[in-house]
This record gives structure tokens, sequence and C-alpha cells, in this order.
């Protein structure tokens, strides 16, 4: 009877065995934990009861398709909230402009009739401030101290008959309570704006994680499956990212779709 003889193996083998082990060694003492994981992340916890190849790739890509539609619906979202943003900062400060310079015009028009005096009685003495807030504030006071009328100031001269500032009061508080609303409105939008880009941001997170290991799925199963020139293009290369054209060859095969389509299509990696 012969004698079987071990041959001994080259050190790069001995290597390899040991890349080897690690990752059998890995799987056989997780796999419990890691098949719950991965039909958690790849089909909400319930995996087909008859799990094909195909449907295990497919379902790894649908994983990152998910997390990138999150992305950019939440991308949208912030869009929306700054363009809004935009528009109701102009209507706040279209209105505190306008408060601004009726309070201004009043100041002129209280000097002009009984001086300077009464202005500073008023509120209305010093620069009137531009901030919108503190415009509030200063209308506000200025408004207050009106009710209680100019007191015991009397017109500079005799002949001057003071000018009825009754239509000007009231067109104060009416910007003033328009400027309040505006304020807001606009603290509103910037609540709602924060929160789009912190869901956004945990979108493109979850997107971040996502795509290095997905992507090395993909691109090694493509090798293990021989299959190299295909797994040379699932990450898209700095120039190709630049021209966000993908090849023809990644893109899927619709007779419906015309040039333009393919040209448009962007891989961002």
């Amino acid at each position: 009877m012969g004698i079987l003889v071990m041959a001994k193996i080259s050190k790069t083998t001995a290597n390899k065995r040991e890349l080897t082990r690690a990752i059998a060694s890995s799987v056989r003492a997780h796999h419990a934990a890691l098949e719950a994981n991965l039909e958690q992340v790849l089909f909400d916890g319930s995996a087909p009861a008859s799990l094909t190849i195909g449907e295990f790739v497919q379902a790894v890509v649908a994983t990152l398709e998910a997390s990138y539609e999150a992305l950019e619906l939440h991308d949208q979202e912030v869009a929306s909230e700054v363009a809004q943003d935009r528009q109701k900062r102009a209507r706040r400060d279209e209105i505190g402009s306008r408060l601004r310079k009726r309070l201004i015009l009043l100041r002129t028009l209280i000097e002009s009739d009984y001086g300077p005096a009464a202005a500073r009685h008023l509120g209305l003495s010093g620069v009137t401030p531009d901030p919108p807030d503190q415009l509030v504030n200063f209308a506000q006071n200025v408004l207050h101290r009106l009710n209680d009328g100019l007191g015991d100031f009397e017109p500079l001269l005799p002949e001057i008959t003071p000018q009825d500032i009754t239509p000007r009061v009231a067109a104060i508080a009416q910007d003033l309570a328009s400027l309040t609303a505006a304020i807001a409105a606009v603290d509103q939008d910037v609540r709602e704006t924060q929160r789009s880009q912190d869901q956004r941001n945990q979108a493109l997170a979850r997107w971040t994680q996502n795509y290095a290991p997905i992507a090395g799925i993909i691109e090694n199963l493509y090798r293990l499956a021989r299959m190299p020139d295909h797994a040379e293009r699932v990450r898209p290369t700095s120039r190709r990212r630049r021209a966000s054209q993908p090849k023809s060859e990644d893109l899927p095969q619709d007779s419906t779709a015309s040039s333009s389509d393919t040209e448009n299509t962007t891989l961002d990696g």
C-alpha cells in the first residue's frame, strides 16, 4: 500500500489559503446574523421562499436604486424650499423697505411741523433700522407713543397748520402687521428648509453607505461570472463621470429609447 506524501505548498498559496479561510470562517460563524440582516436590507425582512441568483442580484441593485430615489426626492424638496425661501424673503424685504420709508417720511413731517424734539418724543429720532426684526420693534414703539399724542408740543410757527398724520399712521400700522406676518412666514420656511436639508443629508448618507459595497458586489459578481469587461464598467471612470455618459453596454436595451435619452443618462460615482 502506497504512502500518501503531503507536498509543501508555496508561501503565496499559503497566503491565499489564509485569505480564503478568513472569509469562509467569518461567514460560517456569522451566517445567521448575516442572512437576517441581508434579508432585512434587500427584502424588507421577507425574502422569497425560492430565491434565484438573478433575484438576489436584482435585489442588491434595487437597494441602491431605492436609496438614490430617496436622495433625489429630498434634494428636489430642498430646491423647492429654497425657492420658496427666496420668494418670501423678497416679500418680507419689500414690505420692510416700504415701512422704513413711511417712518422716515413721518419723522420729516413731524420735524417740519413740530421740531426735532417732537420726533424724539415719538421715538423717530436717530437712524431708522433696516433689519426686519429691529424695524418691527422700532415701528411698534413709534405707534405706541403716537397713541399718547404729541403732548404739549405746538407747531413751530403760528401760521403752520399741522398736517393730518392719521392716514400715515394707519399705513404704518398696516405695513407693520404685514411685515410681522412676512417675518413669521420666512422663519417657518427656514425651519422647513432645515428639516428638508437634514432629510436630504440622511438620504445622502444612506446612498453613500450603500454605493461602495453594492458597486463592489456587482463588479465582483461580473468578475466571478468571467465577464471582466462589464466589471470594468460598473464604476465610471473620471472621464465618464465628467462626460456623464455611460457606455451603451451599461444601459438597458429599450427599443423605444431615443439617442438623446441615452446621451443624457448620468452615472454618479
